[in-house]
């Protein structure tokens, strides 16, 4: 079983930590009690649930929670390489993109965090699944040039279709801040499909 990346996880904490941070500090209660209680109506009384999200939006954060949940884990198996010293600079440079402190750990922390506040964080993946789970079953097994080109196609595949993802959920979106994310995010993910291509082409 694949765990969540200890990075990602750190980073949503994070998020989660500023957002309480900043509520408000209960009043203290006053040492004599009214004689009478105050009138209060039933949604007042209870305390506000999360708005949950629309179908669209779920869908948006589902999709693209799982293509930057892959990413992430191709950036991870490149940096236990890079301990040894056995990755290509360009390699390596597009690794740092989709780590938790690149441009799609970013991503993820922003869709994360939106996913969170609204009470739907089970929609963000926690470990990999199906074909997911097979293709970097299978890059671990390859070793130089053939690794860097899998890794390469990988990336320039996935990111590619994070584009398309990220292109419906500007135009569909119906949060506010997913739509926001979404737009944000397409032109830099373009350019992580882009640089994927380049390095797969450089190798034979």
């Amino acid at each position: 079983m694949m765990k969540f990346t200890a990075a990602f996880t750190a980073a949503l904490l994070a998020s989660t930590s500023l957002l309480l941070a900043q509520a408000p500090t209960p009043a203290t209660p006053p040492t004599t009690p009214p004689t009478t209680p105050p009138t209060t109506t039933t949604g007042e009384a209870k305390a506000a649930k999360p708005k949950p999200l629309a179908s669209s939006d779920r869908t948006f954060v589902k999709n693209a929670g799982e293509s930057l949940y892959f990413l992430s884990n191709l950036s991870d198996k490149v940096r236990g390489l890079e301990r040894d010293s056995k990755v290509s600079p360009d390699i390596s440079t597009l690794a740092k993109k989709l780590g938790a402190n690149g441009d799609v750990g970013k991503a993820w922390g922003e869709v994360g965090t939106v996913a969170s506040n609204s009470g739907d964080m089970t929609l963000m993946p926690t470990q990999l699944k199906g074909s997911d789970k097979t293709k970097f079953t299978a890059l671990g097994r390859l070793k130089d040039d053939k690794f860097e080109k899998e890794f390469a196609e990988l990336v320039m595949k996935e990111s590619k279709q994070l584009v398309k993802t990220f292109e419906s959920g500007a135009k569909m979106a119906t949060n506010a801040e997913l739509k926001a994310i979404a737009e944000k995010y397409i032109a830099v993910l373009m350019v992580i499909e882009d640089e994927a291509s380049k390095a797969k082409s450089s190798r034979k």
